[in-house]
């Protein structure tokens, strides 16, 4: 195991009882103002990630709601690509 998962770990043992969920995204690339400089190498570079394209912001803004709101309630330790 990475430190980083052990991290997340021992933050959902600590925080979890008190009611605090500890999730994560990792998102691919996205298409975003800062990206647009990358021009065809962000296609590049997302032909390669699990999903296999580029990301909107959109999409990334969706999962963050729904990890935020009660919708997830039932999610703990989950992390998110």
């Amino acid at each position: 195991m990475t430190n980083k998962f052990v991290g997340f770990l021992s933050w959902t043992a600590e925080f979890g009882p008190h009611g605090v969920r500890v999730n994560t995204i990792s998102p691919g690339p996205a298409r975003t103002e800062g990206a647009s400089r990358m021009g065809d190498f962000l296609d590049q570079l997302a032909a390669q990630a699990p999903a296999g394209r580029v990301a909107s912001p959109e999409e990334i803004t969706a999962a963050i709601i729904f990890l935020a709101t009660g919708s997830s309630s039932d999610l703990l330790s989950r992390h998110m690509f």
